[in-house]
């Protein structure tokens, strides 16, 4: 048996795999066979020491160095049985053969139906099995009837999500926050025709209205709506209760911070909302942060004015709080390094046109 590719002699040929040591070590691209699986037992062990019980040994490794028939062939040459570990590696690979492409990125779904396969080897059961998955609902919300059934095939349905978020988005809204809506048109049975006529038809609706019902919203809870928040809301009722709590600005600002390197509670998020910020604001801020901050840091360690830190929540306070003793500590950590380092060394700042720092860069 040698490696693909490769003209060496065979190590587990005549004379070599008969109960005697292989003439000729197995390549270094690929791990060798077990050799005490062969006549004589422990005779001949592994030179890596490595236990070939097959109890717990990691055989897949092996699926990556050798085809299933150089493996079975071995053992058969060798006139041993193929331990229980490989036999299950082998069938879990040709199992993953049969899996559907429309099972990518669902690696519970994937297992669950190779298992099935393993099992059965029909495709239908193997189906049937992923549909009684606990997790089927996370990722096929409303397609599963109460009595067990399916709306439409898993392939069909992600066809039909692509196909509602594409009409959300000819329409510029975003589809990730209308999962909700999606899986009641499935449980409803609304193809793409239908929810297309649909949006176009609330979106008509709204266009006179959007100035009004902006204005109520701010009067009633105190924040503006864009139009395509109206839209969003007019169109799924859930998306306007979302909005109403923030809770689709808190995950966006809070995903805006953990994008730049900053884990933020859900506090801290209210809080800059509070002061006015919207998500593309917040976005600006902290990559300002990302920026600035680890200046900040060594100037504050340095001089240690008060302490020997400067974080997140420090600027925060400054440049969103507009707090004027952590701005004032800004100013006087800048104008002690500027005398540390003298005239021509230290930093180069910026300000916008508001008077905020808008650029730190040590040179």
């Amino acid at each position: 048996m040698t490696a693909r590719g490769d003209t060496s002699t065979d190590p587990f040929g005549p004379g070599g795999g008969g109960g005697g040591e292989p003439s000729v070590p197995a390549p270094p691209s690929r791990p060798p066979l077990p050799y005490s699986m062969g006549p004589g037992g422990d005779s001949f062990p592994d030179p890596s020491g490595r236990d070939w019980s097959g109890e717990g040994f990691d055989w897949e490794m092996y699926l990556e160095h050798y085809t299933v028939e150089e493996i079975t062939d071995f053992f058969e040459r060798m006139d041993r049985e193929m331990p229980e570990g490989l036999k299950d590696a082998i069938a879990q690979l040709e199992a993953k053969e049969h899996v559907p492409n429309w099972l990518h990125g669902m690696p519970e779904l994937q297992q669950a139906w190779i298992d099935a396969w393993i099992e059965t080897g029909n495709r239908t059961l193997a189906r049937e099995a992923i549909r009684e998955h606990e997790l089927y609902g996370t990722y096929f919300p409303g397609n599963l009837r109460e009595d067990g059934s399916v709306h439409i095939t898993e392939g069909e349905y992600l066809s039909l999500i692509e196909g509602y978020e594409a009409v959300l988005v000819s329409v510029d809204l975003n589809p990730s926050i209308f999962h909700e809506l999606f899986a009641n048109l499935v449980r409803n049975d609304i193809d793409i025709t239908e929810f297309t006529s649909r949006v176009e038809s609330v979106r008509t609706q709204i266009i006179d209205m959007a100035a009004s019902v902006a204005e109520r919203y701010s009067t009633y809870y105190g924040f503006e709506m864009t139009p395509e928040a109206i839209f969003a809301s007019f169109l799924d009722p859930t998306v306007a209760e979302n909005i109403l709590n923030r809770r689709i600005s808190v995950s966006q600002i809070g995903s805006a911070a953990w994008e730049k390197g900053f884990d933020v509670g859900k506090g801290y998020v209210t809080n800059i909302l509070n002061e006015g910020f919207n998500v593309n604001q917040a976005r600006d801020f902290f990559a300002e942060a990302e920026n600035m901050l680890p200046t900040l840091q060594v100037l504050a360690a340095r001089h240690a004015d008060p302490d020997d830190s400067f974080d997140l929540n420090e600027f925060t306070q400054a440049q969103i709080m507009d707090d004027p003793e952590q701005r004032q500590r800004i100013r006087r950590l800048l104008a002690q390094e500027r005398s540390f380092f003298g005239a021509d060394r230290g930093l180069t700042i910026t300000r916008s046109q508001g008077g905020s720092l808008t650029g730190l860069t040590e040179r």
